[in-house]
């Protein structure tokens, strides 16, 4: 439109002697053109050379996380900055913040930051802090579950109705469709009954794929699918399972997982001792008796345990000890 800045105005936003901020059109071309700046930021003096760098956005830092995800998914997802492999082949930390030039060249349909917009507005829905937004960010190439929580209620006879609602946060490139999950209990008294129940707009469909008397593999499948960057709710309960003799759930942990709850409600029953395991991606063993939580509700006993930033490949194991007839003691 005729309006473009002039060699003088281009002088003064480049040296650093801008009084206000350019013409609103000028601002949004801005920052159009270095995505995830805003021009307030970009035209702010930078710090000298001997004073460190200047802060980055938020939104490029992320982004520039996202892209490295997204290019090589680290095999083993970490709650922590990814190392990374440079063309030479040597390992470096994940650089973040990225430089200017990096963050200039994203244009619209890039799915780093598409994903990066949807991890602010993300953390201001869940209150996350800026650290905690990093470590989602550096899972990117993962589905990441940000909440499981898995209520067991036993009855005085061992049958058993497990109920688990699952938050999902896709961080990868592609739409998910289905997840796969599994039931397995020591004792069954029928064949396993599974239903799901969607919590949010997604529909959620049991898939079962392989069955056997005590344990049945199944996928939860989504209709719409769960777009790039978009979390899902949902919640899925099995019926037919018992608990008779040796009394433990173990809960495996297939994704990074920020959030995980375990309770456990024994009815008619008085609780002799517990405990728990915590077991980690390569094999060792974490003992997690202390941060079970247990209580009487009548005469039932409950027991809780959470954990929180697990890894891919982990498990939560909690085992208990009962008096079946608490009058009788």
């Amino acid at each position: 439109m005729g309006k473009w800045p002039s060699r003088a105005t281009l002088h003064r936003w480049m040296t650093g002697s801008v009084q206000r901020l350019p013409y609103p059109d000028h601002c949004r071309i801005l920052e159009g053109m270095f995505r995830g700046w805003t021009a307030e930021q970009l035209l702010q003096v930078a710090e000298s050379s001997h004073g460190g760098s200047s802060p980055q956005p938020k939104t490029a830092e992320l982004v520039e996380a996202l892209r490295q995800g997204l290019a090589g998914p680290e095999p083993q997802a970490t709650w922590s900055v990814p190392l990374r492999r440079d063309a030479a082949g040597s390992t470096r930390i994940s650089t973040l913040p990225p430089r200017l030039s990096e963050a200039m060249h994203t244009v619209d349909g890039d799915v780093a930051h598409d994903l990066g917009r949807k991890l602010v507005a993300l953390q201001k829905t869940l209150r996350l802090s800026d650290e905690e937004t990093r470590l989602l960010a550096n899972l990117a190439g993962h589905v990441v579950e940000l909440s499981v929580a898995v209520a067991i209620t036993i009855d005085a006879a061992g049958g058993a109705v497990a109920t688990c609602n699952r938050e999902l946060l896709n961080l990868t490139s592609i739409p998910l469709r289905r997840l796969p999950l599994e039931f397995w209990f020591k004792h069954t008294s029928r064949a396993l009954t599974i239903w799901a129940t969607a919590l949010d707009d997604h529909k959620v469909m049991i898939q079962r794929t392989h069955d056997a008397p005590s344990m049945s593999k199944f996928a939860c499948q989504f209709a719409p699918a769960i777009e790039p960057g978009d979390t899902a709710r949902f919640e899925y309960r099995c019926t037919g399972g018992c608990f008779l003799d040796e009394l433990y759930w173990r809960q495996t942990v297939p994704r990074p997982t920020r959030h995980l709850t375990l309770n456990i409600r024994h009815e008619q029953a008085s609780l002799l001792r517990c405990s728990a395991i915590e077991e980690m991606p390569h094999g060792s063993e974490v003992v997690a008796t202390d941060d079970i939580l247990w209580d009487y509700e009548g005469g039932d006993v409950t027991m809780t345990l959470t954990r929180d930033y697990l890894h891919s490949n982990q498990a939560l194991t909690l085992r208990w000890e009962i008096d079946r007839d608490p009058s009788s003691s």
